[in-house]
């Protein structure tokens, strides 16, 4: 519910919010660390995109994007100062 309560596709665009999450996932399989050099808006996007790709899927993450998505969650709480 929290991914939704943010729409990456108005934020960012439709074509956009899909290219920032990939490029965020796989600068992220990289170096985890490199989620600290987006903006609450980007993290935000990206987790709402990923809401979106598992929704199309028809398939809940495994394990791997489990890390990935409690990462995003990590993130978003540091830049929000929660």
């Amino acid at each position: 519910m929290f991914a939704l309560s943010f729409n990456g596709y108005e934020e960012i665009s439709t074509d956009g919010c899909g290219k920032l999450a990939n490029r965020v996932q796989q600068e992220f399989r990289q170096d985890a660390g490199s989620l600290g050099n987006y903006g609450l808006t980007e993290l935000r996007a990206s987790l709402f995109f990923e809401q979106r790709r598992f929704h199309h899927f028809g398939w809940n993450p495994g394990p791997n994007e489990l890390t990935y998505i409690r990462a995003l969650l990590e993130a978003i709480r540091r830049k929000a100062g929660i």
